[in-house]
C-alpha cells in the first residue's frame, strides 16, 4: 500500500501544469499540426522503402512510444505547442524569412532521428535544410544531452537524417535525405503561455464559430475584431522569432568552428546555413527592450553556457 501511494505521488508530480489557454490551444492546434506531417504510407511504393519497411518502422514507433510512456519521458505539451506555433508562423508570418517552409516529419523521424521540425530554405533555387529539435526547459542536463548527440553526428561526418522526407517545393519522389545540420531551439515556459494566448485570440472566430459573437452588440463585436487584429499583428512580429533565430545562429557558429578542426568535409553546410540565418536576423526589427528580454531567456542562456564547453561534451 505504501509503495502504491508513493508511486501515485510520483505520478502526480509528473503532471505538467499548463494554463487554460495552453490546454485549449493544444486541443485545437496539435491535431491539425500532426495532420500536416509527412505520411509514411506515401513511401509504400517508393524504391528503397516498400510495404515491409514501412510496416516494421510503424511497429518500432508503437513500441518506442510505449517505452516512452512507461518511463514518463514524453515531450511536454509546452514543447509541442512551441513546435506547432513555430511551424504555422514560419509560413504565415515569415518568422524565418520569406523563403522558409516547414516540413513536419513522421513520428519515426521524431522518435528515432530527433527531428521535431525541418525547415527548408530556398535561396537561388537551391534548397537548404535545417532539422530542429524543440526544447522548452532551462535544464542543463537536457540541453547538454541534445548537444552531445549533435556533436557525435558531426564527428561521424553524416550530420542528421530524415528517413521519410517529402518536400512541397520539388517534383522529386518521397525519399531519405542525409547531411542535415541538427539544432536545438527552445524558450521559457512563460513565453509559451503568452504565445498560446495570442494564438487563441487570433483564432477565436474559427474555434468558436457562430458562438464567437452571439449576444454581443455591434460595438462589442467591433471591439473583439480589433483585439483579434492586434493579436494577429503581435503574433506575427513577436520577439520569439529573433530569439529562436539567434539560438540557431550561436549553435552554427560553434558547430562550424568545431567541424573546421575535426570534420572539414561538413563545415560548408554549417557556414552556408550560418550566412543565411545571419542575413535573416539582419532583416528583423526588434526593440532594445525585447532584445533584453530575449537575452534573459533561461533556455537561451543555458544553451550559450553549454556551447562554451561543446568540445568537451
Amino acid at each position: 500500500m505504501k509503495r502504491e501511494f508513493l508511486q501515485t505521488q510520483q505520478e502526480v508530480k509528473k503532471v505538467e501544469k499548463i494554463s487554460e489557454a495552453e490546454e485549449k490551444a493544444f486541443e485545437v492546434l496539435l491535431p491539425r499540426h500532426r495532420g500536416q506531417a509527412v505520411k509514411m504510407e506515401d513511401f509504400v511504393n517508393v524504391q528503397g522503402f516498400g510495404k515491409d519497411v514501412v510496416k516494421k518502422d510503424r511497429y518500432n514507433v508503437a513500441q518506442k512510444k510505449i517505452r516512452i510512456r512507461e518511463m514518463g519521458t514524453e515531450p511536454s505539451k509546452k514543447a509541442k505547442l512551441l513546435e506547432a506555433i513555430l511551424a504555422e508562423q514560419i509560413e504565415l508570418s515569415d518568422w524565418f524569412g520569406s523563403d522558409a517552409l516547414t516540413i513536419i516529419p513522421t513520428e519515426y523521424d521524431d522518435l528515432y532521428n530527433g527531428v521535431d521540425l525541418a525547415i527548408e530554405f530556398e535561396k537561388d533555387t537551391k534548397p537548404t535544410y535545417a532539422a530542429l529539435g524543440v526544447d522548452v526547459t532551462s535544464s542543463a542536463g537536457s540541453i547538454i544531452k541534445k548537444l552531445a548527440i549533435i556533436k557525435a553526428y558531426i564527428l561521424r561526418g553524416d550530420l542528421g537524417r530524415i528517413k521519410y522526407f517529402k518536400s512541397e517545393r520539388d517534383n522529386l519522389p518521397p525519399r531519405q535525405i542525409q547531411g542535415i545540420p541538427q539544432l536545438v531551439i527552445g524558450t521559457n515556459k512563460d513565453l509559451i503561455k503568452e504565445l498560446s494566448e495570442l494564438w487563441l485570440a487570433v483564432n477565436r472566430e474559427r474555434i468558436q464559430k457562430k458562438q464567437a459573437y452571439t449576444g454581443l452588440s455591434m460595438e462589442a463585436i467591433q471591439s473583439q475584431k480589433e483585439k483579434m487584429h492586434r493579436a494577429k499583428e503581435d503574433l506575427a512580429t513577436h520577439r520569439v522569432q529573433v530569439l529562436l533565430l539567434k539560438e540557431i545562429q550561436v549553435q552554427l557558429e560553434v558547430f562550424a568552428k568545431f567541424s573546421r578542426k575535426n570534420t572539414p568535409d561538413v563545415v560548408e553546410k554549417f557556414e552556408s546555413l550560418l550566412r543565411l540565418i545571419s542575413s535573416i536576423i539582419e532583416e528583423k526589427e526588434i526593440t532594445p527592450e525585447n532584445e533584453r528580454k530575449n537575452e534573459d531567456d533561461e533556455v537561451y542562456k543555458q544553451l550559450r553556457i553549454s556551447l562554451v564547453d561543446f568540445e568537451s561534451l
